[in-house]
């Protein structure tokens, strides 16, 4: 059915630039961003969507951090050099 095909690719698209965007990430290369995006979008199929981020936010954290930039020893050296507010 056409109307179940075009539904279902809206659920994905949907899916895929929200977990993108929650989790911080420019695509979707990394097999833990694409069982998100999958699952989200079996959630919103199930019209379960607002246990979506319960049930799965150790998943969303994890993935988040792990696609977070290092601090830099230059950006360390800037805080250290701070003057003390006490």
């Amino acid at each position: 059915d056409s109307d179940e095909l075009a539904n279902l690719t809206d659920m994905l698209i949907a899916s895929y630039t929200s977990i993108l965007r929650l989790v911080g990430v420019p695509d979707a290369s990394d097999p833990e961003v694409k069982e998100l995006i999958f699952e989200r979008s079996r959630y919103t199929y199930n019209d379960a969507l607002d246990e979506f981020k319960e049930n799965y936010s150790q998943n969303i954290r994890d993935v988040f951090l792990a696609n977070q930039p290092e601090e830099s020893e230059e950006s360390d050296d800037k805080i250290t050099e701070s003057p003390s507010i006490f």
